[in-house]
């Protein structure tokens, strides 16, 4: 979520150099197509697909590109910033999680802000961006 929180504010709701990510999901149709965005939205917008050609407008600055994300850490990225805006992920911090039980997981150890999803948590779990695991 490192460059991700470059450009969007990390509670996932406030606008920043880029737009509120909670409820990306809902705000496109095609998943498909949201997925492509992500890994390349220049490509899409020049297709001129309408949606990526209305998000573009939102900010001045263009998105940086992800070529080598793949779907499923595409979706874990989502499914993130989902439980992040949604609060889910809102404990104390002194609760943090990481102990036994706890079922996020790292998809690549050399990329340590992608992480497979919000499955199971265990108790009190702050999220993988403090996770302890």
């Amino acid at each position: 979520m490192g460059k991700c929180a470059s450009c969007h504010a990390g509670d996932m709701k406030s606008n920043s150099t880029g737009p509120a990510l909670g409820g990306v999901q809902g705000r496109w149709e095609d998943a498909g197509k949201l997925h492509e965005w992500i890994r390349n939205n220049q490509k899409l917008i020049a297709s001129g697909y309408p949606k990526a050609v209305e998000v573009s407008k939102i900010s001045a600055s263009a998105m940086t590109t992800f070529p080598d994300l793949t779907d499923p850490q595409i979706d874990a990225i989502l499914a993130y910033i989902d439980a992040k805006a949604s609060g889910k992920l809102d404990t104390p911090k002194e609760a943090a999680g990481g102990g036994a039980g706890c079922r996020w997981r790292r998809i690549e150890p050399e990329q340590p802000d992608v992480w497979s999803g919000f499955i199971d948590p265990c108790p009190g779990c702050p999220g993988a961006d403090l996770c302890k695991l």
